[in-house]
């Protein structure tokens, strides 16, 4: 088989995952054990890891993802940021910690616009760290963050 030269996107949670039903989708504390298993088997040499903190799911899960990445050359994360509340100082702050980036969830038009409006400081810290966004968004999201972005840093990396 040829190697799998990147995993794109993954999500690490320090108890894994609840599935749909509540039922783990591996042993708690074994998750990121089953990651590495894979890793091996399909020799993916590297992985950009999307951090997740809200629902309850880990709200540790930025400084877990990058303590995995701290002894783990091959993981790269992307800290999330709740697009209510990200700040120019606190993006800075985990860009400084070692993410390569954020990861923002915009489900609708609310939190695209909450996007928008965000400094244009933010912006700039991210552009000029060359950063990666990560944007999990739906449609009616996208048509407000569409036209924004295109006119956005030309060092920043955008992708959805």
């Amino acid at each position: 088989m040829a190697p799998l030269l990147a995993d794109a996107h993954l999500h690490l949670f320090r108890d894994g995952y609840r599935g749909s039903h509540g039922a783990r989708t591996v042993p708690d504390g074994t998750e990121i054990a089953a990651y590495e298993n894979y890793r091996a088997r399909f020799e993916i040499r590297a992985g950009l890891v999307i951090g997740y903190e809200a629902d309850g799911i880990d709200p540790g899960n930025n400084a877990y993802i990058r303590g995995l990445a701290s002894t783990r050359p091959w993981l790269h994360t992307l800290a999330y940021v709740d697009p209510a509340t990200a700040s120019t100082e606190g993006v800075i702050a985990l860009l400084a910690a070692g993410h390569v980036g954020i990861a923002v969830y915009a489900p609708g038009p609310d939190e695209a616009a909450a996007i928008v409006a965000w400094p244009a400081a933010l912006w700039a810290a991210l552009d000029s760290a060359r950063a990666i966004v990560s944007f999990n968004a739906r449609p009616e999201a996208i048509a407000v963050l569409g036209p924004f972005l295109r006119t956005a840093g030309a060092n920043t990396r955008f992708v959805f």
